[in-house]
């Protein structure tokens, strides 16, 4: 299961509903952290070449991009690595090598300074950014030092970020198909759902709560010419008239995607929902194959 899409969820279930809220203010509502997410999980896959599993450093300072940039490793399937931004550059240093890091994306509060020279006053420009990536090979820090005589630093908080990539708006959805449909998404990948059965779902781990559940087959086929990266694939069902979201279970039968899949190939993955057993007339199932990409839906009468 990949965690990711319980915020893509939430921002399509409730988008207008607070999701971080710094000091007295919201800072983003759970549709525009879905979107926001997603297109920074894009970018660190098309800027920065991050497949699923690699590791991501975080050497951030405790502040609400925080939660942006871990939900977007999530969303991409890479695996966060918070690191605390007090260490020393050689201790930084050792745990991304010691971790086999891919990617550091810092963000830092800078000290704003006003300094004499020459009995001119200069006031240097503000330091404080949006989070920024780093190689991990040759990470660096940033302080707010200032000149003898200088003024005592004020600091300035955290501006919010901006996203590289698509503009912030969840991923578009495509023309809904019927159950048993075979959709191709126009890269040469085929999404359908084989097979769609009533179950007894059972409950696993915490948070899962055993009853009546629609066990889902996903397939994925590669009918293009270059490997398919799996690690990011996300299922969602909704049922009912108010297409409620239905909560997913770790039922041992589950099976997520993972890895890649070669030109010419197929697989399943199975997907585990409680879903009540009156409330199975009108049932929505929508696939991301890809962070970014447009989604595969599928809507109909389940069994």
């Amino acid at each position: 299961m990949n965690l990711g899409m319980l915020l893509e969820r939430a921002g399509r279930s409730f988008p207008e509903r607070p999701a971080v809220v710094h000091g007295a203010s919201v800072w983003v509502r759970y549709g525009d952290l879905a979107a926001r997410a997603g297109a920074l999980a894009a970018a660190f896959r098309d800027r920065f070449g991050l497949v699923p599993g690699d590791r991501v450093g975080l050497f951030m300072t405790n502040c609400p991009n925080f939660v942006e940039v871990f939900q977007a490793t999530l969303h991409g399937g890479q695996v966060a690595l918070p690191i605390n931004n007090k260490l020393h550059e050689k201790e930084l240093a050792y745990i991304l090598g010691d971790a086999g890091a891919a990617l550091l994306v810092v963000a830092l509060v800078v000290a704003v300074a006003t300094t004499r020279a020459d009995d001119t006053e200069k006031v240097p420009s503000a330091a404080g950014s949006s989070p920024s990536a780093a190689a991990p090979a040759s990470p660096s820090t940033s302080s707010g030092s200032t000149a003898p005589g200088s003024a005592t630093p004020t600091t300035a908080p955290a501006p919010e970020t901006t996203v590289a990539g698509p503009d912030d708006q969840l991923p578009p959805a495509l023309e809904p198909v019927r159950l048993d449909a075979q959709r191709p998404v126009g890269d040469g990948t085929l999404v359908s759902l084989p097979a769609i059965e009533a179950v007894q779902g059972s409950g696993e781990g915490p948070g899962n709560v055993a009853g009546p559940a629609l066990r889902v087959t996903v397939r994925i086929a590669n009918d293009g010419d270059r490997e398919i990266s799996l690690g990011g694939v996300s299922v969602n069902l909704f049922y009912g008239p108010d297409a409620t979201p239905a909560s997913p279970l770790d039922d041992s039968s589950s099976r997520s995607f993972f890895g890649r899949l070669a030109p010419g190939e197929e697989v399943d993955g199975i997907y585990v929902f409680n879903v009540p057993a009156g409330a199975r007339e009108a049932v929505t199932i929508d696939v991301g194959y890809r962070p970014g990409a447009p989604r595969v839906v599928f809507a109909g009468r389940a069994a």
